[in-house]
């Protein structure tokens, strides 16, 4: 899959993962894993400034029960 996006603020992408149903709890340090709605899927994501698009790719492979295009 080919994931063409620019880089998004923290609180842009946490309110994309809110929206698609996902839940978050704080983990180390300045990260954050976020849970999908079917409670199988996990990814893990900075909670600081901006998120980088293999961060973002990333996320959209692990959370894979996601409909497509939820970070857009």
């Amino acid at each position: 899959m080919l994931l063409l996006t620019l880089p998004i603020e923290q609180r842009r992408f946490a309110t994309l993962l809110r929206r698609a149903g996902c839940t978050s709890r704080r983990g180390f340090g300045d990260l954050e894993v976020w849970t999908c709605p079917c409670e199988e899927h996990r990814a893990v994501v900075p909670d600081a400034g901006t998120i980088s698009r293999g961060v973002i790719a990333d996320t959209v492979r692990k959370l894979s029960c996601l409909p497509l295009g939820w970070w857009r």
